[in-house]
């Protein structure tokens, strides 16, 4: 059994450090699906070598329109929007009653005390 390893990107977001979140992983064709252009060879699924590198994309995670948002609050949205998405499957809302996101980040603020945006 594998022990997988984390890291934080830079807003502070937990990724897990393996093949599938480094910058060097491609696909070379579909016998192969998992790639490392680096070391030109395939890799398993959770491997990891001393080459990895975050990629851009889950670096940058946690950023949106300009403004860094909180761990906390990102976490507040998906439970909550869950919830709502199971309420739909059951029959109990409509797709039309989810909260607006301005709503979501009002609760929030109220909630924990706190902006949901970084440095406010």
């Amino acid at each position: 059994m594998e022990i997988l390893s984390f890291t934080r990107n830079k807003f502070d977001i937990e990724v897990v450090k393996c093949c599938g979140s480094c910058t060097h992983k491609c696909f070379k064709d579909g016998n192969h699906p998992r790639w490392c252009k680096e070391k030109d060879e395939k890799v398993e699924t959770y491997g990891v070598c001393g080459k990895w590198q975050m990629r851009e994309a889950l670096n940058m995670a946690g950023c949106s329109e300009g403004r860094v948002k909180r761990s906390g609050y990102l976490k507040f949205v998906y439970r909550l929007r869950i919830n709502e998405q199971m309420a739909i499957e059951r029959g109990e809302m409509k797709v039309s009653g989810q909260k607006p996101i301005s709503i979501v980040r009002a609760e929030y603020k109220k909630f924990f005390g706190i902006s949901p945006f970084m440095g406010k």
